[in-house]
């Protein structure tokens, strides 16, 4: 029996339609959907050299973590955005959302691993 199914989306139709496919399967089998987004960790990265380079300059620093938060923040936004359309379609069905640094494959087996998920969608 499934009961977890994980999906990644970005802003693609592509990605979308992945989706949509995911619910439906995770309608059609009473399973939960977890849908995932990634975002890139090279504002991660940038940050750390920054602090290095400028022996943890906090002005530096806090324009930096602004930077992640919106990347990270925008990339969520996406994901409930996903998941608000499939609600329309899918009222009852438990869809549950998360975005991660890292890129799209690393995030979406990362989560499938985590949740224990039975099946992954792309």
């Amino acid at each position: 029996m499934t009961r977890m199914i994980v999906t990644g989306v970005d802003a693609s139709d592509t990605a979308f339609k992945a989706a949509q496919k995911a619910a439906q399967l995770a309608a059609d089998s009473g399973a939960v959907l977890h849908i995932c987004t990634a975002y890139s960790s090279a504002s991660s990265d940038a940050l750390s050299e920054a602090q290095s380079a400028q022996n943890s300059n906090r002005v530096i620093s806090a324009e930096f973590q602004k930077l992640i938060d919106g990347v990270a923040d925008a990339s969520l936004r996406v994901a409930e955005s996903v998941a608000e359309i499939l609600r329309q379609s899918h009222p009852s069905l438990t869809i549950e959302v998360s975005s991660m640094a890292g890129t799209p494959s690393d995030v979406l087996l990362y989560k499938a691993e985590a949740l224990n998920a039975d099946v992954i969608v792309v």
